[in-house]
């Protein structure tokens, strides 16, 4: 048996849970190795040092409402939110939510733009000009880019 294997099988034999093989084994192992006798030594010692476990006494309905609660008993339901939270589903809904504020909103704005605007074509082509046009290319030279905007946008 090596140093290693024997480290972890001096609990197990202070503990009396060492099968009688392996013990044999290990206190033939600790009579020749200086270093886990220290071991064994030392795990005995604390042991021997630790006061003994107390028992504490369960009520006698313990196990019979655990077994109840695993077995089918149900979670305390609040009285304001008796359903269950199920984050996917209340994620489903909220960007459900958000997608149709935002469609109603769209859709009354744009209803509301069109009828103050007039609904004509001649205000949408004013509207478009005046987002469009660029100051800077008024004054520019016959042939250049700026003209070409110019001619283009209805400038001439």
């Amino acid at each position: 048996m090596n140093c290693k294997k024997a480290k972890r099988f001096i609990s197990l034999c202070l503990d009396s849970e060492l099968a009688e093989k392996d013990r044999e084994e290990l206190s033939e192992h600790i009579r020749s190795c200086p270093e886990c006798r220290g071991e064994m030594e030392f795990m005995s010692q604390v042991l021997r040092e630790l006061p003994a476990p107390q028992e504490l006494a369960s009520s006698p309905y313990f196990f019979s409402k655990v077994k109840a609660g695993i077995s089918g008993g149900r979670r305390p339901q609040f009285f304001l939110f008796p359903f269950r939270f199920k984050p996917a589903l209340f994620s489903a809904g909220l960007l459900f939510i958000i997608i149709a504020t935002s469609l109603f909103a769209g859709i009354f704005l744009g209803s509301n733009y069109l009828t103050q605007a007039g609904n004509s074509e001649q205000y949408a082509s004013e509207e478009a000009g005046a987002l469009f046009s660029l100051g800077v290319f008024e004054n520019s030279p016959d042939g250049s880019l700026g003209n070409f905007h110019s001619e283009l946008m209805g400038g001439g």
